[in-house]
């Protein structure tokens, strides 16, 4: 389908926020605020929580790679920080991002961050001829931590151009998160290739892509997030495709070596998962469905998935969530205003812990 967001045309944004919370806490926290369309988020090791901003696009006009209709371009987009005494910051800023006149946005959308380097997960941009000289889009890059140096640039459009795993007529890449497993194997979800991706030594690999029809009849997949499981098997969250039908959505699990495992189905445009302290699995539902007037605001969610399928409201009435990440605390950071949401108006919410 086209990308994770790219459905999102003909829309009129409502720019607003309702909180109402099942089993956690009444009042979420607000930690970071003033962000620019916040996706997925990361805490690292010494508690630091690191925020993938897509941006607001820019004042300079282009073509997009998805589609390509017009957007604006710039580089808006950045990773923020939020130290664990509470400050927020900036990693890094002045990344590309492109916006359209409907509220869709692509910049960075996921950070993973180790002791050494930073890799931001990159989205889709502009179509390459009009691409500006120092834009990077549909990539993974490599950030060295200690000079803020960019060491490796992994081309993911270059994969799909050269491979087009889904063999759509539309060639398009639009990475959307990462994993990384122990031994430094780097695992990316590209939505608009409907793919999953190896990265080992640099090198890119399928590990599996998702057909699509063509004919629209059944919506695309849209592979939007990732989650390793302790077993070394790989959960996939998808958002699914138009006309993003409540409960259409699924999280998948595979083997490392492709094999499908489990199938979780009944869920509605997730974004983003993650295995919890407790061994259950959560899922960031962006909305309830798709109405007159484009996702419908104030309706996203968190819920708890169990592996038979019950799922249970942990936070409901939330602007366009994406993101989910939990501190050693046990408390949950969950993005707000990702999407369709005026430029800083983009939040980080603390969840209380026992979820």
């Amino acid at each position: 389908m086209r990308n994770l967001l790219k459905g999102m045309l003909a829309v009129t944004a409502v720019l607003s926020l309702g909180i109402a919370a099942v089993g956690a806490q009444e009042d979420p926290e607000v930690i970071a605020s003033g962000l620019n369309a916040p996706r997925h988020v990361f805490y690292g090791g010494d508690g630091t929580l690191y925020i993938a901003e897509a941006g607001a696009g820019g004042d300079m006009a282009g073509t997009s790679g998805m589609g390509g209709g017009s957007v604006s371009v710039g580089f808006t987009a950045r990773v923020s920080t939020v130290s664990p005494e509470g400050e927020q910051g900036v990693l890094i800023d002045e990344l590309f991002s492109t916006a359209d006149d409907f509220g869709s946005v692509e910049g960075v959308s996921a950070v993973y961050v180790d002791d050494a380097f930073a890799w931001l997960v990159m989205g889709i941009g502009t179509e390459r001829a009009t691409a500006p000289e120092d834009a990077i889009f549909s990539a993974l890059v490599q950030v060295d931590l200690a000079t803020m140096d960019i060491l490796n640039v992994i081309d993911l459009l270059a994969f799909e151009e050269a491979n087009n795993p889904d063999n759509t007529q539309e060639i398009a890449s639009n990475p959307q998160d990462i994993a990384v497993t122990d031994d430094g194997t780097i695992y990316i979800i590209d939505a608009s290739g409907n793919s999953l991706l190896r990265i080992v030594d640099g090198v890119v690999e399928l590990v599996h892509a998702w057909e699509v029809d063509d004919t629209g009849q059944t919506p695309s997949p849209v592979p939007t997030s990732l989650e390793l499981a302790g077993d070394g098997s790989i959960y996939v969250g998808f958002l699914s495709g138009f006309p993003f039908l409540p409960g259409a959505a699924r999280i998948e699990q595979w083997s490392a070596e492709g094999e499908l495992l489990n199938t979780i189905e009944g869920l509605t445009l997730v974004t983003d998962i993650a295995f919890g302290q407790d061994g259950n699995l959560y899922a960031v539902q962006f909305a309830n469905g798709f109405g007159d007037m484009g996702y419908n605001a104030e309706t996203g969610s968190v819920v708890m998935v169990a592996d038979d399928g019950t799922i249970t409201p942990v936070i409901e009435g939330l602007n366009f969530p994406y993101g989910i990440a939990q501190a050693a605390d046990g408390s949950w950071a969950v993005t707000l205003n990702s999407a369709f949401s005026a430029p800083g108006s983009g939040e980080v919410i603390r969840i209380g812990g026992g979820m």
